[in-house]
């Protein structure tokens, strides 16, 4: 989509720590690949699937697990969610 890249870009320049947290059935590596296929990894610390690690969103171990991957586990975790819902 447009203006998502610099978007990324923008909130990291500002300090803002992301993560991705999905419930792929692809594992976090193949996830990091198609993200950096469309330069969109570089604003995220880290990419995380639930094919990585057995439990899906919204269970809280997934977040938990995405906290400790976080730089200096300290994340408030936000959701924004793929779907999209015309207005």
């Amino acid at each position: 989509e447009p203006g998502v890249s610099e978007t990324l870009q923008a909130l990291n320049a500002d300090g803002i720590k992301m993560g991705v947290v999905s419930n792929s059935s692809f594992s976090g590596a193949v996830l990091s690949w198609e993200l950096q296929k469309h330069d969109l990894l570089q604003p995220f610390e880290f990419v995380l699937s639930s094919a990585d690690c057995g439990i899906r969103k919204p269970h809280p171990l997934i977040f938990g697990r995405s906290k400790k991957r976080a730089q200096g586990g300290r994340m408030r975790p936000i959701t924004l969610d793929s779907n999209y819902l015309p207005l």
